[in-house]
């Protein structure tokens, strides 16, 4: 376009359309420009503090791949960078003398004293210097597993269920949940637990002011792994946890005017795509972090939130179409992405989105909101345009349509109307408890 200035046409109405078009290559270049301005602020405050001398070496880098870039586009070749490998210490040469120490825990369990099994080794090799040469010395810190303690504890059954289960997502919550459960119940023998002590248990997290959604997750994972010790058969019947009652579900989705005072307060480039992409979506947050730019099918339209190399178990992930919001702000994003992923930060995948969204909900003056509602509000938006339950269950990864129609059935505007219709008597006029039509 810039070539193009350089003989400007005669005709008035050509040349009013040049001056149009560069004006808005302007003003594109211009929000790129600010995005990576701030973008390249972040990399510095995170990596490098607030001075470095390292930084001017960075910036040096990024000018000479911007024009090694733009040499390939003026030559006309459009094949993508290769990606760079983790760099990894390289192994210590095994002509090295080593020293080996072994760091074990015993044959035996120090709580129980049952018979440890070997499992495996970790190793760790660390070079010192010797006046006049080099050693590696070799640190061994074998792997040990108890197969069944003489007397099993809830602890124990808790660590054999992770490692079953290890690589699902519930997983990483029990280690959380764990931090609360164990130091109570850690020890006992898992037969002899009594409702009276899971009411002393409620009853002291209510005190620290927890929620009882809270107190019904963590009691309920507890009863989680009981039911599968008692399916190993390492007890022999699993006791009854008692919970408190589970809340009902929060029923918070926002406006559209809502949406847009939240797109307005999300002045952060990444947390302005994530709310756009999780309400054109309605995916969850994680996968929209998961999400990564070869699965945004730009000449099809869509987008394929489950990734077919993860094999954790996820929640539904649907392959989606794009709306035109969604296009456009990924097409805006796709030309200063730095990283594979969609939702970056200086280069690298953003991790968690919690602080972002509630910065964005707190300016736009929301409450009561969590990074779910948006997955919600997209659903309420869909049945309140009439769209069926089947195609909403397809939207949302559902696998059963019921599960749609419990929780968004009410929100269509025929819901149940047929029902009432039915019991319509015509009625006109009401007088003195006589019917008349």
């Amino acid at each position: 376009m810039l070539d193009n200035a350089k003989n400007l046409p005669d005709n008035p109405a050509e040349l009013k359309g040049l001056v149009v078009a560069l004006a808005s290559e302007l003003k594109s270049q211009a929000m790129l420009i600010e995005k990576l301005k701030h973008q390249l602020s972040g990399m510095r405050r995170h990596r490098f503090g607030s001075t470095s001398e390292a930084m001017d070496q960075l910036e040096f880098a990024l000018e000479e791949e911007e024009i090694a870039a733009s040499a390939d586009n003026g030559a006309g070749a459009d094949e993508a960078a290769p990606p760079k490998e983790k760099p990894k210490r390289k192994p210590l040469p095994e002509y090295l003398p080593r020293n080996e120490e072994v760091l074990s825990p015993g044959e035996a369990c120090a709580s129980c004293g049952g018979k440890l099994k070997h499992l495996g080794d970790d190793i760790t090799e660390e070079l010192e210097y010797i006046p006049g040469r080099f050693v590696v010395n070799r640190i061994v810190r074998p792997r040990m597993n108890n197969p069944k303690p003489r007397h099993v504890t809830v602890q124990w059954l808790w660590s054999q269920y992770t490692d079953e289960k290890r690589g699902r997502a519930v997983i990483e919550t029990m280690m959380y949940t764990a931090k609360a459960l164990m130091p109570v119940f850690g020890h006992h023998d898992p037969e002899t637990i009594t409702v009276e002590q899971c009411r002393k248990y409620t009853a002291s997290r209510r005190a620290q002011g927890r929620a009882d959604g809270t107190i019904h997750t963590e009691l309920g994972h507890l009863r989680t792994v009981l039911c599968w010790g008692a399916k190993r058969r390492h007890i022999a019947a699993a006791p009854h946890i008692e919970r408190p009652p589970k809340p009902d579900p929060k029923d918070r989705h926002l406006t559209r005017e809502e949406a847009r005072q939240l797109l307005d307060g999300a002045t952060v480039p990444h947390v302005r795509l994530a709310i756009i992409l999780m309400l054109g979506t309605a995916a969850r947050v994680r996968a929209i972090l998961d999400l990564t730019w070869d699965r945004c099918d730009f000449d099809r339209g869509l987008i394929k939130l489950k990734d077919d190399d993860d094999k954790t178990p996820r929640k539904g992930r649907a392959v989606v179409p794009m709306n035109d919001m969604v296009r456009a702000a990924l097409n805006e994003a796709r030309e200063g992405a730095l990283s594979g992923h969609v939702i970056d930060w200086a280069g690298k995948p953003v991790l968690s989105l919690k602080k972002g969204l509630g910065t964005a909900a707190k300016k736009a003056g929301l409450e009561g909101f969590s990074p779910h509602v948006l997955r919600h509000t997209s659903a309420v938006w869909m049945a309140e345009a009439g769209i069926g339950m089947d195609e909403i269950a397809q939207y949302l990864g559902h696998r059963d349509s019921r599960v749609t129609t419990e929780v968004y059935a009410r929100f269509s505007p025929d819901y149940l109307r047929g029902a009432a219709n039915v019991l319509d008597l015509g009625v006109v006029q009401l007088n003195q408890g006589a019917l008349r039509k």
